[in-house]
């Protein structure tokens, strides 16, 4: 096979299968903002073809990954203002003032993301059935308490929001 040597019996290299550790590292990873083409790039992980072929497979592991999306969507989300509202003083890096149309321009680009990001997310003022969906599911308790999840799942979504929570705190 490509990209495994074989030595003996024994077989070494990249993993080709996915046990329930690799996905909840998978689906951990991309909550905190990776991409799964970056997480497939560890010599650990199987490639991503494989990953890909085991979301189509299995149900469960879709429907954490899914969920692990939505968190990877709000972690950017907050890196996104997180770079546009850098630089918040009205001084260039060498102390010089900026420009009124720099300043402008700063304003422009902090609300264009903003209006960005919530048209991204549902928002706008608007209620939509999909935001009232995702209302829901923010609710911990709802969301613990859906039917449609494993206990695998559970343990998973409580150590993700808690790692989320506190991030948040720091």
């Amino acid at each position: 096979m490509a990209g495994q040597q074989t030595t003996g019996r024994q077989t070494t290299g990249r993993p080709r299968g996915l046990n329930a550790a690799l996905r909840r590292e998978i689906c951990e990873r991309v909550a905190e903002g990776e991409t799964l083409t970056r997480i497939c790039h560890d010599p650990h992980l199987p490639p991503k073809a494989a990953v890909l072929k085991a979301l189509a497979a299995d149900a469960g592991f879709r429907r954490r990954y899914e969920q692990a999306r939505r968190l990877q969507a709000e972690h950017w989300a907050e890196e996104i203002l997180e770079i546009v509202d850098a630089g918040g003083g009205s001084e260039d890096a060498e102390g010089k003032p900026l420009a009124e149309k720099d300043l402008l321009a700063r304003a422009k680009l902090r609300v264009d993301a903003r209006k960005w990001l919530l048209a991204r997310l549902g928002g706008g003022g608007e209620a939509t059935p999909a935001a009232d969906e995702e209302e829901e599911e923010a609710d911990p308790d709802r969301l613990f308490a859906r039917e449609d999840l494993s206990d695998e799942d559970r343990s998973l979504l409580r150590g993700l929001l808690e790692r989320r929570l506190t991030q948040a705190e720091e």
